[in-house]
């Protein structure tokens, strides 16, 4: 089972590449992290529901994390 922590840096780094190469506008980038959590998650085995439940909190954690880091280093 890969470790919650490690999964919020991987779709950080994730959405932010993707971002940067103008096929993600900003708009989407929270949605983006969450289907990449899930889908990270999915293929790590175990129970669906479980995984699926952690890929989506795995989502809006590194999508929150981002927005408030990006927020205190702009104001």
């Amino acid at each position: 089972m890969i470790e919650s922590t490690v999964l919020v840096a991987i779709i950080i780094g994730v959405t932010e590449a993707v971002k940067r190469t103008g096929q993600l506008p900003s708009k989407y980038a929270a949605i983006f992290a969450i289907f990449i959590g899930v889908i990270v998650m999915l293929f790590s085995g175990g129970d669906v529901v479980t995984n699926v439940f952690e890929g989506v909190i795995a989502g809006l954690t590194s999508a929150g994390l981002y927005s408030g880091g990006k927020a205190v280093v702009t104001k």
